[in-house]
């Protein structure tokens, strides 16, 4: 439950954070309007048969939809929940999260 874990600590303290990597996860879309000043890098597989890949879609979208241009999605074609090999081995992932900085 960690990728579920840190989109409710972001929702709940935006305030305190700059950035997530969440991975195959998801949050309420009613919280979309608290993250829409966080960089969000997010990583699902398509065939998750533990939390389907719409969780993920349905807040990007949404983010996207009210204006947070700071995401970047990775839907990972046949992979199931076991994405965070691909993700942490994925240099441009961490390279990115660590050049985040908070809106003001």
């Amino acid at each position: 439950m960690g990728a579920y874990g840190a989109w409710d600590m972001i929702s709940r303290r935006p305030d305190l954070f700059a950035a997530a990597l969440t991975i195959c996860g998801g949050v309420d879309v009613k919280q979309a309007d608290r993250l829409k000043n966080i960089a969000i890098y997010d990583v699902h597989g398509t065939d998750d048969k533990v939390v389907p890949a719409s969780r993920s879609r349905d807040i990007v979208n949404e983010l996207r939809n009210i204006g947070n241009t700071r995401i970047i999605y990775k839907e990972l074609l046949d992979y199931g929940h076991n994405v965070w090999d691909w993700t942490f081995a994925d240099d441009d992932a961490l390279d990115w999260l660590f050049l985040q900085t908070k809106m003001i």
